[in-house]
This record gives structure tokens, C-alpha cells and sequence, in this order.
């Protein structure tokens, strides 16, 4: 008999990037078991159907993130790095010359 295991249930646990191994475990099953269910609730292999459900996690964390920049400098520095492609802005020398309209001129600082 194919062991029960609730689709949402499956979901929910893939939220927490676990192996597959660690699945298995907790559904008191086989990882072949496991692969079947992936394949069955979402026509692909279990690294698929984790990561497609980590998506609810990785949303959750950039939101509380960003939530958390708004008072922490820190955080903010680290979210206008890793969410908006910054750059440490100690290392561009800003120069401009507003006299011939609006040019800025970015260059690397020495040393």
C-alpha cells in the first residue's frame, strides 16, 4: 500500500530546503516514495519541487529584510547590496561637473 503523504503537508515541509533523505525521515517512508509524490503533485523531481516551494520562504525573508532596513543601517546597506546590486560605494570616487548641465563622472579611487 503507497504511504499517504497530503500534498500540502510535502509542500510546507519543502519550504525548509530539507534533503530528501530528511523527508523521508519525517514521513516514515522511502526517498523513492518521495520522488513519486513530487512527481505526482508536480510533474517534476524532488530538487524541483523543493525549490519551487522555496520560493514562499525566500519572499518572506526579502520582506522581513526589508522591513528590518527600514530601521537598521546595517541591513540596509545589506539589502541596497544583495537586493538592488550596489556596490560599496567607498570604493567610486564621484566627481561632477554641474557647470556644462548634469554630468557625473564615476571612477575607481585609488588604493
Amino acid at each position: 500500500m503507497a504511504k499517504d503523504i497530503p500534498e500540502a503537508q510535502l509542500k510546507a515541509i519543502c519550504r525548509l530546503k530539507p534533503s530528501k533523505a530528511d523527508v523521508a525521515a519525517f514521513f516514515e517512508c522511502s526517498e523513492d516514495t518521495i520522488e513519486k509524490r513530487c512527481k505526482t503533485y508536480g510533474n517534476c523531481s524532488f530538487t524541483v519541487f523543493r525549490d519551487q516551494n522555496m520560493v514562499h520562504t525566500r519572499f518572506d525573508l526579502i520582506r522581513k529584510a526589508m522591513r528590518m532596513a527600514e530601521t537598521n543601517p546595517t541591513m540596509m546597506i545589506f539589502c541596497l547590496k544583495n537586493l538592488c546590486g550596489w556596490s560599496n560605494m567607498d570604493q567610486i570616487a564621484v566627481s561632477s561637473d554641474l557647470d556644462d548641465g548634469l554630468t557625473i563622472n564615476f571612477s575607481k579611487k585609488e588604493g
